[in-house]
């Protein structure tokens, strides 16, 4: 099936839904980091992060896109979630979720989606901790730009892009 990408948009979206099935190489079967989970090999089926980034990309076509609460990491060895403790979702107790797949999903992203400016908005500027700091493997990806929420909201108060 397509996994994270929504059936109701494959005819509409062919074009791109053949990128995202062939990896971010353009070859089938270049999705080692993304689909190393077993459970999910084959899927196509991504984080809630990085599906609401496609979704978002595919049905609202934006020129930007804010990325914002996707902390990629943790300041501790603790889950890092709005809804741990939940219902359904690991306790305040369990432990962080590795990032990596979070890392590529949103990369593949950001390259399935060259056109679309991407921001990735943090609490406090860039290297005031683990979570507030620069994506490594992120480097060089041209259509992505860090802000803090205060630019963000500046940028949103003076309507500047």
């Amino acid at each position: 099936g397509p996994g994270s990408f929504p059936e109701e948009l494959l005819k509409t979206h062919h074009e791109i839904f053949k990128k995202f099935k062939q990896g971010p190489s353009g070859k089938k079967g270049t999705w080692p980091k993304l689909w190393s989970n077993p459970l999910t090999q084959g899927l196509l089926a991504m984080n809630a992060g990085p599906t609401a980034q496609l979704i978002a990309s595919l049905v609202e076509e934006p020129t930007e896109i804010y990325l914002i609460g996707m902390d990629i990491y943790s300041n501790n060895d603790r889950v890092n979630n709005v809804y741990k403790g939940k219902d359904g979702y690991m306790t305040e107790t369990g432990n962080v979720v590795p990032s990596v797949n979070f890392i590529w999903q949103h990369r593949d992203m950001f390259h399935l989606f060259p056109n679309t400016k991407h921001y990735k908005v943090n609490k406090h500027p860039l290297g005031f901790d683990a979570i507030n700091r620069e994506v490594t493997e992120w480097k060089g990806t041209s259509n992505l730009e860090y802000l803090t929420y205060a630019e963000m909201f500046g940028r949103l108060a003076d309507g500047a892009r």
